[in-house]
């Protein structure tokens, strides 16, 4: 790739915690990088990608309905105790609608619209973890749903949904996986191989 893409989800995020409009997009990005750019810490180029990405994304359904949320907050951080350790994760998005909770996690990967789905198989745990960690946090609520946005194709989302009843399938399998990790048991993952940077 001819850019940094751990500084570019940086910036998209860092974008998405702010709120703007379509017809202020370039201003914004003036206003918000412009010092970083001067000192070429960003390239145009990257700005220039970051303006069309947020562009289109802002043409976008998905955006449309997250934009018009009247209870919510960006880049949510929560803690939570359980049981001998504390949880701990950054939401893009959190939404309280009724007594649902919605949640959504901005992916900024290069991908073509056929790649969604092996792709979303990465982070479907990370996703699972904060709707458990919200589900700890906001046990008044009845239902938690998580959804992937991957920022180039922002209208095919990978959604999650929970009741009470998933959420115990749910906390059984984290807790599964916390103690393998306070325990330093890990299992290969083969299945993983051929997509590995290391393979």
């Amino acid at each position: 790739k001819d850019y940094d893409s751990a500084l570019y989800g940086r910036l998209f995020h860092k974008a998405m915690e702010k709120s703007f409009y379509l017809n202020q997009i370039e201003d914004f990005i003036n206003d918000e990088f412009g010092t970083e750019l001067k000192d070429g810490r960003i390239s145009e180029k990257l700005l220039q990608r970051l303006q069309n990405d947020l562009i289109n994304f802002s043409r976008s359904k998905t955006f449309s309905f997250i934009f018009q949320a009247e209870n919510f907050k960006n880049e949510f951080e929560i803690y939570v105790a359980d049981k001998d350790y504390f949880l701990h994760g950054i939401i893009d998005k959190i939404i309280f609608k009724e007594n649902k909770i919605l949640i959504y996690d901005y992916k900024t990967d290069d991908i073509e619209k056929k790649e969604i789905k092996k792709h979303s198989e990465y982070y479907l745990m990370q996703l699972k973890f904060y709707l458990y960690i919200a589900s700890k946090l906001f046990s008044e609520f009845d239902t938690f749903e998580g959804s992937l946005v991957f920022v180039k194709h922002p209208d095919d989302i990978v959604t999650l949904d929970y009741d009470s009843s998933k959420l115990k399938e749910m906390e059984k399998e984290i807790t599964d996986i916390i103690n393998s990790i306070k325990m330093k048991n890990s299992e290969k993952n083969m299945k993983h191989c051929r997509v590995c940077s290391f393979s």
